[in-house]
């Protein structure tokens, strides 16, 4: 896949990127091509969220997965039929699940015969709630995911976060903001689900679903259905014929629903 264009790339040095979402991506990835020949394309879809996003030396795919996924987004590389160069997209998603009302679902179950294979496992030794994130001057913020009577306390210690990089105390006080929402978005309740579609069965990738879409994948012998998002689609060519493998993989906070109300 082209993504691997950008996936020896490391980012240079230490700061943050901000404006919106989209444009903070797009000027992360235009400041670590380094001639490896990647074009960002012009038609980006606006993601207009306003954001602060520091970095530090972080693998550019890495961070763009973990700055793309809380928006249902990600990215691809894919070949220009004209000119014939890689160019870099940012993807976003829709919800194609059955509770979205859209009437274009994409539902997998093994009762349909459309998945090969699917993992479930349940670990909430590190999931962490509730953060106090200090900046450089020794300023701490407080982000807050908790629930009633479930707090689960981290320390986040981001001196790569300096106030006289900001020029008001809110903007400030928002990177901070982000860096405790980013590391209890990598600390769940640790409900991890990977599962690997039948690239011949429906619904058909490319044509009912896409990178990024949020998707029902149900397991009816354990009683179990999970809101997913496509986050693979690996691309295999033999004998010349070329078959998509879509697979999901997330870490999600609850289990959508027990079949059965069990």
């Amino acid at each position: 896949l082209l993504e691997c264009l950008l996936g020896d790339r490391i980012m240079s040095g230490s700061g943050v990127y901000s404006g919106t979402v989209t444009e903070a991506v797009c000027e992360a990835v235009s400041d670590n091509l380094r001639s490896c020949g990647v074009i960002i394309a012009d038609d980006q879809p606006v993601i207009s969220d306003t954001v602060s996003l520091s970095y530090d030396h972080d693998s550019l795919t890495d961070w763009l997965y973990s700055t793309l996924k809380p928006y249902g987004a990600s990215f691809r590389v894919t070949l220009d039929g004209e000119t014939n160069k890689p160019v870099f997209r940012i993807v976003v998603g829709e919800d194609r699940t059955t509770d979205s009302g859209s009437g274009g679902t994409a539902v997998f179950s093994s009762s349909f015969g459309n998945i090969v294979s699917l993992e479930y496992e349940r670990d909430s030794t590190d999931m962490k709630n509730y953060a106090y994130v200090r900046g450089e001057d020794g300023t701490i913020v407080h982000v807050d995911e908790s629930t009633p009577y479930s707090r689960r306390e981290i320390h986040i210690k981001a001196d790569d976060i300096r106030r006289e990089d900001f020029s008001t105390e809110a903007d400030y006080r928002t990177a901070l903001s982000v860096r405790g929402h980013e590391a209890l978005a990598d600390r769940t309740d640790g409900n991890r689900v990977e599962a690997e579609c039948d690239p011949d069965a429906l619904p058909k990738y490319g044509r009912d679903y896409f990178l990024g879409d949020l998707c029902d994948v149900c397991a009816p012998e354990y009683g179990l259905s999970f809101a997913l998002r496509l986050t693979e689609a690996d691309t295999v060519t033999e004998n010349g014929t070329t078959t998509v493998f879509p697979s999901f993989g997330d870490e999600i906070k609850s289990i959508k629903k027990l079949l059965g109300g069990r």
